[in-house]
């Protein structure tokens, strides 16, 4: 769940996120996996106070369907490369027109022993509208010395384009779709740098990992955002995150435009 507040033509604007998603694998082996998955989000915008712009609402939604599927091919002792991809349907609806289209994804990880660097790109396509599409493309590097996220752990990610995870992810961790009360550029032409540091140790007999984390991220449009993240994960069953970031203008966290929001997730497997 996302939450977050902010002036709208002196109006306070108030925006919550929710998604919920379900994945499913179907074939799972030491050098090939392959996985069916859903997942459905929404987004409220509200305002509220006195004025024009009091009392209007506005809801969309998000829908998708998708598999996904990896190879991974071992060199050494310590070297593999993994080429992935998922193809899925999305439908976009809510209280404007409904689109539905055709969701590409996939990339290149290359792993060692403490290092993943990893290529990925996503393209989203409207059916029977030309104008209408989404891209993205990204590059990471994830520093993780015991490859189980215990002890030091440091990832840099420049993207360029809209999210390039899954896109209900997307629309979950995108900054606000309003900056100032003006609407941000459009998410093809958005270009950021993503630098996370954690530390990761042992709590609950051994049984759960914790790990703290920061993050800060910014925009070419001067956009930035600091987080704080707590992660508690067995990698068993079950992860649960909460963060608390802020986002402001040009590292002017006292300046009109600044959020601050909350975010709480999780997952089961079984």
């Amino acid at each position: 769940m996302y939450s977050d507040d902010k002036e709208l033509g002196g109006n306070p604007l108030s925006m919550k996120v929710g998604a919920l998603g379900v994945r499913r694998a179907i074939l799972k082996t030491n050098s090939r996996h392959m996985a069916l998955l859903g997942d459905v989000s929404s987004l409220n915008l509200t305002t509220k106070g006195s004025g024009l712009a009091r009392g209007l609402e506005s809801n969309s939604h998000q829908l998708r369907f998708a598999i996904e599927g990896s190879i991974t091919k071992k060199f050494l002792d310590n070297f593999s490369i993994t080429p992935f991809g998922e193809l899925g349907l999305r439908n976009d609806f809510g209280d404007g027109s409904s689109v539905s289209g055709l969701e590409v994804g996939g990339g290149l990880r290359f792993s060692t022993s403490a290092l993943d660097v990893e290529a990925r790109g996503r393209w989203f396509e409207v059916r029977a509208r030309d104008d209408l599409h989404e891209y993205s493309y990204s590059l990471s590097a994830t520093y993780d010395l015991h490859r189980d996220g215990l002890g030091l752990t440091f990832e840099v990610n420049p993207s360029v384009g809209c999210n390039t995870a899954q896109s209900s992810k997307g629309l979950l961790y995108s900054p606000s779709t309003l900056y100032q009360g003006q609407p941000q550029v459009p998410c093809n032409s958005k270009k950021s740098l993503n630098t996370t540091l954690g530390y990761g140790k042992l709590v609950f007999g051994d049984r759960v990992t914790f790990r703290p984390q920061a993050t800060l991220e910014t925009y070419r449009n001067g956009l930035t955002r600091t987080g704080v993240t707590a992660l508690l994960t067995n990698n068993a069953s079950f992860s649960l995150q909460g963060t608390i970031e802020t986002t402001a203008p040009h590292f002017d966290f006292r300046r009109e435009g600044s959020t601050l929001q909350f975010t709480l997730s999780g997952s089961i497997q079984f």
